[in-house]
């Protein structure tokens, strides 16, 4: 059985998670964000499976990309949705010339965000 080479992992990864980031967060564009998360999702998958990569990865993050991915097998379609109610957090902005920072207030975005766990088909 052939199998592909880090680099080859490596480099296909790299550049799906580019495209993801070069993809807007709006309605119209959803489609597009999907494909982009979907491949990058694959790919990063791919990697964790390689012993030597899997050590360069946090734990955590192993651990729920696993979960998530044995829940859906690999469907990840089923692991994400689209919400139209993504909370930003309050956060405090530092403007150029200004003696003290901004706060700004949260707000609600666009975004492809994980299933809860109990949503996850097994």
């Amino acid at each position: 059985m052939y199998e592909a080479p880090l680099k080859t992992f490596a480099t296909d990864y790299l550049l799906a998670y580019r495209r993801l980031q070069k993809t807007t967060l709006n309605p119209k564009a959803r489609e597009e964000i999907f494909i982009s998360l979907f491949e990058t999702l694959n790919w990063l998958d791919a990697l964790l499976l390689r012993p030597e990569v899997e050590p360069l990865v946090d734990h955590d993050l192993r651990a729920a990309l696993r979960f998530a991915r044995g829940r859906v097998h690999h469907a990840w379609a089923n692991a994400i949705e689209f919400r139209t109610d993504v909370r930003l957090p309050q956060t405090l902005v530092s403007l150029a010339g200004a003696a003290q920072a901004v706060r700004v207030q949260p707000g609600a975005i666009a975004d492809w965000c994980w299933r809860k766990a109990e949503d996850l088909r097994e």
